[in-house]
């Protein structure tokens, strides 16, 4: 007779900033995580109003470099190859492509002058310089994607879509990380905001495979009892 199968489902919970991986019934890994918040009225946020998180079933889809043009340093993903130009006039990134292996920067991000990304770097790290790698996506080393699922298949069917929320960090937090400071979580536009070393751990703990259940809970939903510590 085959082993029993695990019944292992990653929980969230916004209202009290908890992200649970749980294994039959029992939290293996509790973490802190912040979703979205109600946009204040009395705010101007530019490009895009924060809003909460979408509760929901979901299933795990993917986990890699997210890039986005929506959000102008997001438009290559982390870890990019960059570099100066031999006249230091302007930032290179690596296209990856062999006829043409360097592209500026500025095609892609006008705003990512080589002034402007040492002193982003400053700002993170302490040190004003050009570093070797694109180190500014919003969405932190990689993002995870998710979906609504109705028919319980676990596959991404033409009729689905992947929710415009995702699990990730910050450069913020992966700067902190990197230089072993504190990381404070802060809300989000809507997506989940995890702490580097808690990503790293459920990805470890195998909680964004391909096809894990993801349950995004209300706000006024409390953890319950049998989920506690």
């Amino acid at each position: 007779m085959p082993p029993k199968k695990e019944n292992k489902v990653l929980h969230f919970f916004p209202g009290q900033k908890k992200m649970l991986w749980v294994i039959d019934g029992s939290p293996a890994i509790n973490v802190e995580a912040w979703g979205g918040e109600s946009p204040d009225p009395k705010i101007d946020y530019g490009r895009m109003k924060p809003r909460k998180t979408t509760p929901g079933h979901y299933v795990i889809y993917s986990v890699f470099a997210y890039r986005t043009n929506t959000w102008p340093f997001s438009r290559i993903p982390w870890g990019t190859a960059i570099k100066l130009s031999a006249d230091g006039s302007k930032l290179l990134y690596n296209t990856g492509i062999l006829s043409k292996p360097w592209k500026p920067i500025a095609e892609l991000i006008p705003e990512a002058t080589p002034d402007a990304v040492r002193e982003y770097y400053h700002r993170l790290y302490g040190e004003s310089k050009i570093p070797d790698q694109w180190l500014f996506n919003d969405f932190g080393v990689k993002a995870i994607r998710y979906f609504q699922d109705p028919n319980h298949n676990k596959r991404l069917d033409k009729n689905e879509r992947l929710s415009g929320e995702m699990i990730h960090t910050t450069p913020d937090d992966e700067a902190a990380t990197t230089l072993g400071k504190d990381v404070n979580l802060k809300s989000s536009h809507g997506c989940i905001h995890l702490k580097p070393h808690d990503r790293d751990a459920l990805e470890k703990a195998g909680a964004f495979i391909k096809g894990t259940d993801l349950t995004i809970h209300q706000y006024d939903e409390k953890i319950p009892k049998e989920f506690a510590d």
